[in-house]
């Protein structure tokens, strides 16, 4: 076996084991082949009761009408009218208990704050009586609190806090920022001088000054968010030293603690899906690896099929690897997050949308270039003439195809108005072994005078002459037509080099000219009378001889005739 044989198969080999790895670990896992995780059954939310910002114990049971939510917000009210409330000693609160009935009360004097009832002790391991005293020293702590927080003495301190908080937080930030600018320069110079560039199997995906910004950006991302943290310790502090902001200050704690809480659950329901998307990366990973594999020996010509042609290799890889892109994302698109929301869907079909109507003339064109691969109209390096362009294709794409002119312009093309114009294929002779190489042909018109077997043998001799037209097969001359005053005779000759075409007929034009001089035959224009007589010959004076003299004007002395 050949070593570009093995070294094919080996490739072959272990792509198509890459291939039943990835499979192997899917298959085994029904898990992550299920449909996509649904949202978890939302739990009863719990219910806390509130003073000044500050939960103090939960409400989850529903009495008679009264829901969790109701019980609490009634009993949050009471406790600020309480608390608000500076003649009401502590000492004034305690429990009552009612041992043949199903509730102990808490009192404040002789009003009750609420009641604890028996369902209240499900899951706290105590009874009525010790849950309703423990709600007790934390009401009284609570109300405590509270009114210590609105003394002046607790105000004046809250302002030097927050005089104290603003200049450490200034001092904070300034330290931040002297130092970030010089670790961020250290370390882009380490990054550059270290990092290797990021590579998928074989393929350079980014080099190591891409990899190198793409860190810097995320050190100002995490500068930022370093940033954002700081501010929002210094708000979170400022808020809570003073007892009319404490309220804002919890429920910031409380929306970032949620915030976080239902992030992490989400992240962790959707870790299953996370892991069958990844296996749906690997896999298509390694399926486009071994498709590339396939269509680039193909491209070199180590592996080939009937009817497949070598240059069909990179357009039909580029149209494989899309429709794997495009099935892969219709498998994982279920399992993305958010893919079943409203809003989602909402955006994906006002996207599908804007495409079907902004892209009509680019899917045409994508058609259109499909139809120039596959027909084989004309390849890179061909000179063709389409509509009132000529010159050699430079560039084919999906979208456009770009000519080059022998006067070094670049012409760029829709293949949609290619497809719909007439092609003329200048090198297609050549490449076809069992034709003629292209003939390039021009037209001369002359009089009736001249025989027309010196016309043919000067016209070959100047064709034979001309650069770049080959001798075998042999120029050839027809007679296009008859004119009221001359002939028209069209050499037809042979040439390997179309690409030269425009220089080739230039100096098949001046040959002529000479050829035709030095033999004595002139070229007149279709409008020259076929008369001589009296009149100088149109060759050129060098061509004639030193002796040449005009001929005068016949005259006839025939006495018939009158």
């Amino acid at each position: 076996m050949k070593a570009s044989q093995l070294r094919i198969w080996s490739r072959f080999i272990s792509l198509g084991l890459g291939i039943f790895l990835s499979l192997c670990l899917t298959l085994p896992f029904p898990i992550f082949a299920q449909s996509p995780t649904p949202s978890p059954t939302s739990t009863p939310t719990t219910h806390y009761v509130i003073l000044d910002g500050q939960e103090l114990f939960p409400i989850r049971e529903r009495i008679s009408a009264f829901t969790p939510e109701i019980r609490t917000r009634i009993i949050s009210q009471r406790l600020k009218e309480l608390a608000e409330n500076v003649q009401l000693e502590l000492d004034q609160f305690r429990i009552l208990d009612y041992p043949n009935q199903e509730f102990t009360d808490i009192l404040a004097g002789d009003s009750i704050v609420f009641s604890v009832f028996d369902v209240d002790t499900k899951g706290t391991g105590m009874n009525r009586v010790e849950l309703a005293q423990a709600h007790l020293d934390t009401i009284k702590e609570a109300i405590f609190n509270y009114r210590e927080s609105y003394k002046p003495t607790s105000i004046l301190l809250g302002v030097l806090l927050t005089i104290v908080t603003t200049i450490v937080t200034v001092f904070i930030f300034k330290v931040f920022y002297k130092f970030r600018n010089p670790l961020q320069q250290k370390l882009q110079s380490w990054e550059r001088a270290h990092l290797p560039p990021l590579r998928l199997f074989d393929t350079e995906l980014l080099s190591v000054d891409r990899v190198a910004d793409g860190l810097n950006e995320l050190f100002k991302l995490l500068s930022l968010f370093l940033v954002l943290i700081l501010a929002y310790t210094y708000v979170q502090l400022v808020l809570g030293y003073f007892p009319w902001t404490r309220q804002i200050a919890a429920s910031l704690l409380q929306s970032i603690k949620n915030t976080i809480s239902t992030l992490w659950q989400d992240f962790v329901n959707y870790v299953p899906n996370l892991i069958f998307v990844g296996f749906i990366i690997l896999l298509t990973l390694y399926t486009l690896r071994f498709v590339r594999f396939i269509f680039t020996e193909i491209d070199r010509g180590d592996i080939s099929f009937p009817g497949f042609y070598q240059e069909w290799s990179k357009p039909t890889y580029n149209i494989v690897r899309a429709l794997v892109f495009a099935f892969a994302a219709i498998i994982a698109f279920p399992y993305l997050p958010g893919s079943g929301s409203p809003a989602f869907q909402g955006v994906s079909v006002f996207l599908g949308l804007l495409l079907s109507l902004g892209s009509s003339g680019a899917v045409s064109n994508i058609v259109g270039g499909a139809i120039l691969t596959y027909t084989r109209a004309f390849r890179v390096g061909d000179v063709v003439k389409i509509g009132e362009a000529q010159g050699q294709i430079v560039e084919q794409t999906l979208l456009v195809t770009r000519i080059y002119t022998p006067k070094n312009l670049t012409i760029t093309i829709p293949n949609a108005t290619v497809v719909s114009s007439q092609i003329i294929n200048f090198s297609a002779a050549g490449q076809d072994k069992t034709r003629n190489p292209l003939i390039l042909s021009t037209t001369i018109t002359l009089g009736y005078d001249t025989p027309w077997k010196k016309v043919y043998e000067v016209m070959i001799e100047a064709a034979l002459a001309t650069e770049h037209i080959l001798a075998e097969p042999t120029p050839f001359v027809w007679q296009t037509s008859l004119n009221d005053f001359h002939v028209s005779y069209e050499i037809n000759a042979y040439t390997d080099k179309p690409e030269r075409m425009p220089w080739i007929l230039a100096e098949l034009h001046q040959n002529l000219q000479d050829y035709c001089n030095q033999a004595g035959i002139e070229i007149m224009s279709p409008n020259f009378h076929a008369l001589r007589d009296g009149n100088h010959s149109t060759i050129p004076g060098n061509y004639l001889p030193e002796d040449y003299q005009a001929s005068g004007f016949k005259v006839n002395s025939d006495p018939s005739v009158n």
